[in-house]
Parts: structure tokens; C-alpha cells; sequence
């Protein structure tokens, strides 16, 4: 008796050495049975209405972010949610709390901190330069006295 892990191993490993013939099987029950498999979908859809619209409510705005996080910057769900408390839940510059995003180095990639949309595309229009924002800093001194 396998147990779950090792049967997938086991599938994974016979599909990459099969996998042009399992993809041309499927591919080939697909055309003989495509009325049964609609028939079948369309069943389902019409029997589990509900459940499917309560999925589709759960797969919302906030789980594609967490997905998109983690792929993009290879922060967990876990890493995002400490950032946010050490931050204190508030952008890591302004100190908003509106909803915030990943700040990255654009060069090494490395993940610097949460910042608001404004802060974060600020520092994007910036180059993420220091000299640019010090510049800038000296621009609105000058203008503001």
C-alpha cells in the first residue's frame, strides 16, 4: 500500500515517461465522448449551482493576490502576513493603511518591504534612485519656502 505521497511520485514519473500517449488517449476519448462530457458538465453545473457560485465567491481578489505574491516574489502566505504585522498592518513610508503592496528591488529582486500604491509607484517613477529622490526632496523644499 502506497501512501499518497509516493503514488503521486509514481503518477508524476509515468506521466513525464508517457506523457505524448496519455495526452493522445485523452485527446482521443475527448472527441468519441465530447456529447457525454458536455452532457455530464452541464449536469453538474445545473445540480451544484450554488456550491459552484459560493467557489467562485471564495475565489476572489484577495486569494489571486496571495497567488500572484508567492509566484511573483516567493513570499508565502505566512512571510506576507509577518511583513504586514511588523509593518503594523501601514505603509512602510507613509504609514497609510490602505491596501499594500510587495516593494522589490527591481535589480537584485529582493523584497524590501509593504508599501501603499502611491509610495510604490513613486519610488517606481523614481528609478528607485536615491539621488533622484533626494533631488526631488531638495526641489519641494525649495518650492514650499
Amino acid at each position: 500500500m502506497w501512501t499518497k505521497e509516493e503514488q503521486r511520485l509514481y503518477d508524476q514519473e509515468r506521466y513525464k515517461k508517457n506523457r505524448e500517449a496519455i495526452l493522445l488517449q485523452k485527446k482521443e476519448y475527448y472527441k468519441t465522448n465530447i456529447e457525454k462530457i458536455n452532457k455530464a458538465k452541464a449536469e453538474y453545473r445545473r445540480s451544484n449551482a450554488e456550491k459552484i457560485l459560493e467557489q467562485n465567491r471564495e475565489y476572489n481578489r484577495t486569494v489571486r493576490k496571495k497567488r500572484r505574491i508567492h509566484e511573483k516574489y516567493g513570499l508565502t502566505i505566512e512571510d506576507y502576513s509577518k511583513m504586514v504585522s511588523a509593518q503594523g498592518g501601514a505603509c512602510a513610508i507613509c504609514g497609510s493603511v490602505e491596501k499594500l503592496a510587495v516593494d522589490h528591488d527591481h535589480k537584485t529582486g529582493a523584497v524590501r518591504g509593504l508599501l501603499c500604491y502611491r509610495c510604490n509607484t513613486g519610488i517606481g517613477f523614481l528609478k528607485d534612485s536615491t539621488s533622484v529622490l533626494a533631488s526631488a526632496i531638495r526641489y519641494l523644499e525649495k518650492s514650499n519656502q
